[in-house]
């Protein structure tokens, strides 16, 4: 079994030259030779297209696991040869349970609030409970769902600026979602908590629904400065219909 790329980095042309040539090589042990490359959502089109025919025609046991958080990066000639396998995201209590074991000097709070926050996704979780820009995202998180409509733009163009931009998402679904439990009487997850702002029941939860859309339109490569003013936009209307 051979892990693809290095540790910290992305694949790149290089390592998709060597996978090609590694798998012509008969396996030490055993009959079949595995490589798991991790990330391949962040490789760009060369090095995707270089691994275009040993993907389509692998020499005899060879296999190959390619791991990536969504497919909207993937070329469609390789998910043309490939078997696509949905891995459903964690739920809190097993990210929270994941955050326990390996960061046991947490409290856990923290553990909770980045569990939430990540949406099933324990390293989103590990990364927000570091602080750095997932601290970022939450700030911004609160700012939008307390902005007013002339603030769209600015609170738009910050996003847009984040090196975190799905997480953003998630973070401000999640404000949103906190917010719900508080009017509902419900125990709030996030240690800071945004005004309700005009909002009903049931214009935070078309608010969480707005969201999701933007998520996958995002995914798509919608614009995203566009997407996040347009959702603003949005989610103010729906306060308003309710």
């Amino acid at each position: 079994c051979k892990m693809y790329p290095r540790e910290g980095e992305k694949l790149s042309a290089e390592d998709a030259a060597d996978i090609v040539s590694e798998s012509v090589i008969r396996p030490l042990e055993g009959e079949k030779k595995l490589f798991v490359i991790d990330g391949f959502q962040t490789a760009n089109a060369a090095t995707q297209n270089k691994l275009l025919k040993v993907l389509e025609e692998p020499p005899q046991g060879v296999c190959f696991l390619l791991g990536a958080t969504g497919v909207h990066a993937i070329l469609p000639t390789v998910l043309s040869r490939v078997t696509r396998l949905e891995i459903p995201r964690f739920s809190q209590e097993q990210t929270e349970r994941f955050l326990a074991r390996k960061y046991p000097e947490s409290s856990p709070a923290q553990r909770r609030e980045s569990a939430a926050i990540s949406g099933g996704v324990p390293s989103v979780a590990e990364e927000f409970l570091g602080g750095g820009e997932y601290a970022e995202c939450l700030a911004l998180a609160l700012r939008a769902a307390e902005c007013e409509r002339g603030e769209f733009p600015e609170v738009a163009l910050k996003a847009a600026a984040l090196g975190a931009k799905e997480s953003f998402l998630a973070v401000w679904k999640a404000v949103y979602r906190d917010m719900l439990a508080r009017l509902l009487g419900q125990d709030a997850v996030l240690s800071r908590g945004a005004k309700r702002n005009g909002h009903t029941a049931a214009s935070l939860v078309a608010a969480i629904d707005l969201i999701s859309e933007a998520e996958n339109e995002v995914k798509l490569n919608a614009n995203y400065r566009q997407a996040v003013e347009i959702l603003l936009a949005r989610i103010e209307k729906e306060k308003t219909r309710w």
